[in-house]
């Protein structure tokens, strides 16, 4: 009995002993849960929508919902590589040079964070693939601890002070102030409230925090099994 009492722990040892390879792993999975939750709440147009309506931003720029919300999809759609939009002209809106530039900027992000995503999903699969072929589970705590980690960091900065966070954001961002948009020059801004950019971060924040959740209870039953 005693032996194979130890040679059950040796094997839970093994399943759950820290690894290089569980920590990259981990390091890849949670880089590809953070540019997949960017990606999806970029791509999730229904919170737009919402908050068109709930924000009114029909009555605040005398434009109809149908109208701000095409404009809206010509601006998501230029920030989608594989749409291989080259140019954005909006439909109802003039646009500054300055604004020109820094949407050009912002789709540069997108863009390497919709690559990022594809990049991190694949390392994250031989990962995979490679601690489990050596029944090495680690890197979903990994995976757990920082996508539950970094999201309640952030959660609290984004709670206690949003305005605080959006600036630094944009200045960490940006090496340019064209994100400070005139409304004169660049009206889009006006169907681009602050409020809608703090409901994608926090839906962006909600996404890895579920993601880390998932891997700690996959974490766990792995555990509990051994």
């Amino acid at each position: 009995m005693e032996k194979k009492n130890r040679k059950r722990q040796k094997t839970a040892d093994m399943h759950l002993k820290m690894t290089l390879g569980g920590v990259l792993t981990g390091i890849a999975g949670f880089l590809f849960l953070v540019t997949c939750a960017v990606v999806l709440v970029l791509n999730f147009r229904p919170l737009y929508y919402y908050d068109v309506s709930a924000l009114q931003l029909s009555e605040e720029t005398g434009l109809s919902e149908k109208v701000i919300e095409q404009n809206y999809d010509v601006l998501i759609d230029y920030n989608l590589f594989w749409k291989n939009q080259e140019t954005l002209e909006f439909p109802d809106f003039p646009m500054s040079e300055e604004g020109r530039i820094h949407f050009e900027e912002v789709k540069h992000i997108f863009t390497a964070l919709q690559y990022g995503m594809i990049g991190s999903l694949l390392l994250f699969l031989c990962g995979i693939i490679w601690n489990v072929r050596r029944k090495s589970y680690q890197f979903c705590r990994v995976m757990a601890v920082s996508s539950l980690a970094v999201p309640a960091g952030l959660g609290a900065i984004v709670a206690v002070d949003w305005e605080y966070f959006f600036i630094r954001f944009h200045k960490l961002m940006f090496s340019n102030d064209y994100w400070l948009f005139d409304p004169a020059q660049d009206p889009v801004i006006l169907i681009l409230p602050d409020e809608f950019f703090f409901h994608c971060a926090a839906a962006v924040i909600l996404c890895i925090a579920v993601g880390g959740i998932i891997c700690e209870i996959v974490y766990r039953m792995v555990r509990r099994k051994y």
